[in-house]
């Protein structure tokens, strides 16, 4: 009897571990069949252009996203970048920063750690201490560093957002928007020293008394994808699973925020789907970079310059389908009767590129030096002007 009663009782553990596999693969197809009805709202785009390739609900508020992190990360990017604080800088601890709940690196109160580590708990792991600390270290307070990250949304042009406070935990009356999100990520990438820290997946937090903590990134798409290199994810019970996921291949790099899945899994599952479409269908290409030197040996009748070099305003980045790049055509269009003077940094004409024969971006040309008509006073002046130096 006892013999029967074992063997139903493993058959049941070994039922009920099989159907909880099969539902959990069930989960993670569901989760990496697309993107497009994961998500309540999201955006995949083009990193260099800005230039969208899908899109729901983008311009959609939603409260208490948990990605207001991304903004306090880019002021302590900016700020460093600036010389306004150093990665070698010592931060104290407030009782306040190492008393935040959520996700943290837990700092010692009345330590100090420098801003290369709080820099590194922050985007590695959201740590909302150390998110603090550097709030702290940069504006004296959270409340003044939230002002900050409010006049920074205005500046980006995220008219859809509003902080309340520097971690986005039980952000109660945060509201931002996904196209918002990815004006912050496009800005956020153009810092190199970001990448120093959003693509290690795991690392450790030495503190003073030498105790350590291992931190593992919070973003899991730089574990399962080696062209996934960085941003950062959150959740609110109000709003679900939300992420803003970056990814490079060839001069490639596409960004997608997506916000509200229904869990981390599908989170992550679906992120990674919209980032493998965006790799998988197109490609960027730069046919242009602002300053770059356009024609070196341009004349205008009666000038008094020969050989005037002109340049680009403009960087022109497209995103391209796969097989799309031989279509298209570079052309120099120059102002017809050019009238002098001429000064620096006016434009004298556009390069346009036309894709089957329709103009898709186009660039000023600009002259960086002034130019004068050679008249007979002109002349007499530049002799008077040589001779009396």
């Amino acid at each position: 009897m006892r013999a029967k009663r074992a063997v139903l009782f493993f058959t049941i553990i070994i039922l009920v571990f099989q159907a909880s596999v099969q539902y959990a693969k069930a989960e993670e197809a569901t989760a990496g069949s697309g993107y497009e009805d994961n998500f309540a709202a999201y955006v995949l785009c083009d990193s260099a252009s800005g230039q969208v390739v899908a899109e729901k609900n983008g311009d959609l508020s939603f409260n208490d996203v948990g990605l207001s992190q991304l903004m306090s990360i880019y002021i302590f990017l900016d700020c460093i970048d600036k010389g306004e604080i150093s990665l070698q800088d010592q931060v104290k601890i407030s009782a306040y920063a190492a008393g935040q709940g959520g996700s943290q690196i837990f700092l010692e109160p009345h330590d100090n750690y420098t801003v290369e580590t709080l820099l590194k708990g922050v985007i590695m792991v959201a740590a909302n201490d150390a998110c603090v600390a550097l709030a702290e270290r940069i504006a004296g307070s959270e409340d003044d560093f939230v002002k900050l990250m409010n006049a920074k949304a205005q500046d980006l042009g995220m008219t859809g957002t509003k902080y309340v406070n520097c971690t986005g935990y039980l952000a109660k009356g945060e509201v931002t928007t996904a196209q918002d999100n990815i004006k912050l990520s496009r800005s956020i990438v153009k810092y190199p020293l970001f990448f120093n820290y959003s693509k290690t997946w795991m690392d450790v937090i030495v503190h003073s008394d030498e105790h350590r903590t291992d931190i593992v990134n919070a973003n899991r798409l730089v574990k399962q994808n080696d062209k996934c290199d960085g941003l950062g994810v959150g959740s609110s019970k109000e709003t679900g699973f939300s992420i803003s996921a970056t990814g490079r291949t060839g001069e490639s790099r596409f960004i997608f925020v997506g916000i509200g899945a229904a869990s981390a899994k599908k989170r992550t599952a679906a992120a990674g789907a919209a980032m493998e479409a965006a790799f998988n269908t197109y490609a960027s290409k730069t046919f242009l970079k602002a300053g770059q030197l356009v024609k070196k040996d341009f004349n205008i009748d009666g000038a008094d310059k020969k050989d005037i070099i002109l340049y680009a305003k403009d960087d022109i980045s497209l995103l391209l389908k796969k097989g799309e790049e031989n279509t298209t055509e570079k052309k120099l269009v120059m102002i017809e009767n050019l009238e002098l003077p001429i000064h620096a940094g006016d434009k004298v004409g556009e390069v346009v590129i036309f894709k089957g024969g329709e103009p898709i971006a186009r660039s000023d040309i600009i002259v960086k030096e002034d130019i004068y008509q050679l008249t007979y006073g002109y002349c007499l002046n530049k002799v008077i002007y040589c001779w009396l130096n």
